[in-house]
């Protein structure tokens, strides 16, 4: 009985052992084989990452290109890297979608486009406050969405920009196709990045355009007090206030020649401002008396008249009520008085 059970269980077990080897190596082989190409995806994911980056920083890098050249040509290299049919930065106001800048087919969307908030992947993306990456809305929670049911896009990937702050709009990448084999954490990574320049350019413009208006505004103040200064002064050394005795005479041209370098700082000041700004100003109108304006200058144009014989009359009804913008009105004469004085 030994010997039959060894010539029978023996060979089982040898054959149970080495069949469990086999089973073990095909399985670790397959374990083996799917790191490797985990490996290998995830080089040629951080190579395209890197071409991406490369990219981009080579984009933000040209400076004689405008910002709006710059972004259609970062959206252009989003639309390509990330195989969408369009790409957008969005601004949004309230429930208002507009889109600022686009590199989209022709005939479908352009740039000022405007769209409810509402029917528009974007509130997704505004509610999350982060990526919102989906690579086929059928099968997604949002297979119901307004903007699925109007436009069948598919795929969308978008991620917020904000600007001081506060919300500017949308960065989105968008097809009318399911995106195979779905957005990976790289793509996610590319249009955070991306959203954050944008959100970076747009303030730094932001910062620049407010700086040169205020630099703007205080120089045309400042030269209205300063060009008083000047003709009163002059008057004054031209004897029209009394005969001055020599230190007053000193004085008084010290005086008159700190004003000159100044008035001459103040409209460099003035002349880089128009330079930066492109002489561009945001109007806003309001019911504005102009009698108090005109009255405030009266006294720098009688000294002015005064200089080269000339007697001025002033004649202003009590009220003078126009819809203009205040504070350009008196840049406005201010600019007329430095031309009559020049």
């Amino acid at each position: 009985r030994a010997n039959i059970f060894r010539e029978i269980l023996v060979p089982i077990v040898i054959t149970l052992f080495f069949l469990s080897l086999l089973i073990f190596y095909i399985l670790f082989r397959k374990h083996v084989q799917k790191y490797i190409n985990q490996i290998e995806l995830s080089e040629e994911e951080a190579g395209i990452q890197k071409n991406r980056l490369r990219t981009l920083y080579e984009i933000g890098s040209r400076q004689h290109a405008s910002i709006a050249e710059q972004f259609r040509a970062a959206l252009s290299t989003g639309k390509e890297t990330l195989h969408t049919h369009m790409a957008m930065l969005n601004r949004i106001e309230g429930n208002s979608f507009t889109v600022e800048y686009c590199v989209v087919p022709p005939n479908t969307l352009k740039e000022g486009d405007q769209f409810s908030l509402a029917d528009t992947y974007c509130d997704i993306t505004v509610q999350t406050k982060d990526v919102v990456a989906i690579s086929e809305m059928s099968h997604s929670e949002y297979k119901a969405h307004a903007c699925y049911k109007k436009f069948g896009l598919e795929s969308y990937i978008g991620v917020p920009v904000n600007v001081g702050g506060r919300l500017f709009g949308t960065l989105t990448f968008l097809a009318p196709d399911p995106h195979h084999p779905g957005f990976s954490e790289s793509d996610k990574d590319f249009v955070r990045l991306m959203g954050a320049w944008m959100s970076a350019t747009l303030e730094r413009q932001e910062i620049e355009r407010m700086k040169s208006e205020f630099v703007s505004v205080a120089s045309h103040q400042l030269r209205t007090p300063l060009t008083g200064i000047k003709w009163f002064a002059e008057l004054m050394l031209k004897g029209k206030a009394g005969i001055l005795t020599a230190d007053q005479k000193d004085f008084l041209q010290q005086i008159f020649d700190s004003n000159e370098r100044m008035i001459k700082l103040v409209n460099d000041l003035l002349n880089v401002s128009r330079i930066e700004t492109g002489a561009k100003f945001v109007i806003t109108k309001k019911s504005t008396d102009l009698v108090p304006i005109i009255g405030s200058l009266n006294i720098e144009l009688v000294a002015l008249a005064a200089a080269h014989k000339v007697t001025l009359k002033l004649s202003l009804p009590e009220k003078l009520l126009l819809e203009v913008d205040e504070e350009k009105m008196r840049q406005a004469f201010a600019e007329c008085h430095r031309v009559l004085q020049s």
